[in-house]
């Protein structure tokens, strides 16, 4: 009986210092990865990154204590989740990218940076489960949950450790973007078909520039699928297509038309059009709008997937499963300086 009730008196403290501990390693990782890729951890005030940088010492300091002096223990855990959060609220909110966005693809950016995000991503859930686990710990044993004190799960610690990064992606996650700025000729002419089979979707993308050369892209995805390939195709139009795109993408009664904003299919089989043109709001044609594209659109792109050129796989990552990859990503708008903004009449312009 006495064995038992001293088992029920060490688990609450060796589930407390395995959070503490994880929480510790997974921050000193962190930050000695950032410190191999010469990354700068004083972005932001000194206190802030020292601050953050001590936190492993003390999250080890807690992992210990917690069998010898458990209220010294719990406390000192508490402390250490609090002393690191400032540097990662900061370096999240500073203006540069989300780390989730480090997780979407394609694989150029090298795994340096998607490792880093999965260790910071991990550490706001470690110390997130850490400062709830403390705050149980230090609560008074007289509150019960079941017959059993509170003071005593971990439970709680873990989900909350789960729901905060959820509650993160959600925010910032969407839209799909890739964390990288591109200084780059916009294209004319843009424009994605979509065809969607409940979780299947077969998406056709084509651009051009004004010099004549296009870009032809196609992907087969589906909803839950992190990974998924594109194939595309990219040459010179030739003289009469390229004519024939020219007077579309100045059309005045193209540019004339304003469309609801170009939101993601969620019908189980639908179809979308989506046409983007210089320094005019995006257009979207879709089954669930009930609306149809013009004639012309659909007839250059007929013409378009019928031209050679050089062709090229990429892999596509998307860390919302497919969720986050909508139309204004399809048609090419990736990069942390293209964002898109509904205007007030309800329009989508994009930069």
């Amino acid at each position: 009986m006495d064995r038992i009730r001293q088992l029920s008196e060490v688990r609450p403290a060796l589930a407390a210092a395995a959070v503490f501990l994880c929480a510790g390693l997974s921050i000193a990782s962190m930050f000695w990865l950032m410190y191999l890729g010469v990354a700068l951890v004083a972005s932001w005030p000194g206190w802030v990154a020292l601050m953050a940088l001590t936190s492993p010492l003390v999250f080890i300091g807690a992992c210990i204590l917690v069998f010898f002096r458990p209220t010294l223990g719990y406390g000192l855990g508490g402390i250490a989740a609090v002393v690191a959060l400032p540097w990662f609220v900061l370096s999240e909110s500073s203006g540069i990218p989300s780390v989730w966005t480090c997780l979407n693809g394609p694989d150029e950016f090298g795994e340096f940076a998607r490792s880093l995000a999965i260790l910071k991503i991990l550490s706001v859930a470690l110390i997130a489960a850490a400062a709830t686990c403390s705050l149980l710990r230090l609560l008074p044993s007289g509150l019960l949950v079941q017959n059993s004190p509170l003071s005593r799960r971990t439970w709680p610690a873990i989900a909350v450790g789960v729901l905060v990064p959820a509650l993160w992606s959600h925010h910032s996650a969407m839209p799909w973007m890739l964390p990288v700025i591109v200084d780059a000729i916009p294209p004319e002419l843009r424009i994605l078909h979509v065809e969607k089979r409940g979780l299947k979707f077969r998406e056709t993308s084509f651009s051009y520039l004004r010099n004549g050369s296009f870009s032809v892209s196609g992907y087969d995805r589906r909803l839950f699928q992190y990974r998924f390939q594109s194939q595309s195709r990219a040459g010179s139009l030739p003289k009469a297509i390229l004519e024939r795109a020219n007077d579309l993408a100045h059309s005045s009664a193209l540019r004339g038309l304003r469309t609801a904003p170009p939101i993601a299919l969620r019908s189980w089989n639908a179809e979308g059009w989506y046409v983007a043109l210089r320094e005019t709001p995006l257009l979207a044609f879709t089954s669930e709008y009930g609306t149809t594209p013009p004639r012309e659109v659909r007839e250059i792109l007929e013409q378009i997937e019928k031209l050679p050129g050089a062709q090229r796989s990429l892999a596509i990552q998307d860390v919302c499963l497919g969720f986050c990859y909508d139309p204004v990503a399809g048609l090419g708008f990736w990069y942390s300086n293209q964002r898109c903004h509904t205007l007030a009449n309800g329009t989508t312009q994009c930069l």
